[in-house]
């Protein structure tokens, strides 16, 4: 009979595959394995991935419109609400995997992820934690108000390919990085498509494909997605009556439209990007060589 000193069996096997895995990985990161106790181990554990779990129970919540129980619409600490969120997602308790073949799936992870130069100081100890809650939802880039210093911002800007200067250079929204725009110059060969632009290629690593760019010397707002297809929109600088200048024909100072620029980063923020162009393409009769951006 468990009395309440004694943990029951399944806390048992999960506090000793804790301690093997902590051994496991400190053996592969090359860090000195040091004593810990497994029932430490384990409420250590359960402390950091909670956040994680009230994250996935939102989700779940919203995806299935499940009820939560009543312990988690109460304010309880971290720790009381562990249980409760393993039971509110169907999990018995952390994962511990029973098959061979899981283990050695595990254990090949471990390593790989171990061997990487930027872990073994987070296990030694001598960096901050990993991963910081809460974690901050994804922006757009941060523009300026005015309008010219974007302008200024390139006047340097040169071709990384060719070392002259781009004459439309064009910045990812996403992270703030300068290409050459619609020039043969920083072309990249990709296979099944041929040859593709700067800014189809930078998007390829930076939004699996898809994101907006902003011309900046012709104040123009494309939106890109899977390389060949693409879109304008109304780019977010406005003169003083409110009216856009796209190709800065009139040479009226711009500035910052706010709720364009909101609008945009919302679009941007929930994957709507791809539907955007879709649309926008059905309405449009202009034919543009989309992959050459």
């Amino acid at each position: 009979m468990e009395t309440d000193d004694e943990p029951a069996a399944g806390d048992q096997d999960e506090q000793q595959w804790l301690a093997e895995l902590y051994t496991l990985v400190r053996s592969a990161a090359g860090v000195e394995v040091a004593d810990v106790s497994p029932p430490l181990l384990r409420q250590y554990v359960a402390g950091a991935v909670t956040p994680f779990l009230r994250c996935c129970a939102l989700y779940f919540h919203f995806l299935t419109g499940v009820r939560a129980p009543d312990e988690l619409l109460q304010p309880l600490p971290l720790a009381a609400q562990y249980p409760h969120l393993l039971r509110y997602l169907g999990l018995d308790s952390l994962c511990v995997p029973q098959a061979t073949d899981c283990q050695s799936v595990l254990q090949d992870l471990i390593a790989k992820w171990c061997r990487h130069p930027d872990i073994g100081p987070y296990l030694a100890g001598s960096r901050g934690p990993i991963v910081r809650y809460p974690l901050s939802v994804n922006t757009l880039i941060p523009l300026p108000v005015d309008f010219s210093e974007l302008i200024n911002k390139v006047s340097d800007f040169t071709c990384p390919s060719s070392d002259g200067e781009s004459r439309v250079p064009a910045m990812c929204l996403a992270c703030g990085e300068l290409l050459c725009s619609q020039s043969y110059c920083c072309q990249v060969q990709v296979e099944h498509i041929g040859q593709i632009g700067a800014c189809n290629a930078h998007l390829m690593r930076c939004g699996a494909g898809s994101g907006v760019m902003l011309r900046i010397r012709e104040c123009r707002v494309h939106l890109l997605v899977n390389k060949v297809r693409g879109a304008s929109v109304p780019p977010p600088y406005v003169d003083k009556f409110g009216e856009m200048d796209q190709g800065l024909n009139r040479g009226n100072p711009l500035t910052l439209w706010r709720e364009q620029y909101d609008k945009l980063n919302r679009l941007w923020i929930a994957h709507g990007i791809p539907e955007e162009v879709t649309r926008l393409m059905e309405d449009s009769f202009s034919q543009t060589d989309w992959q050459n951006l």
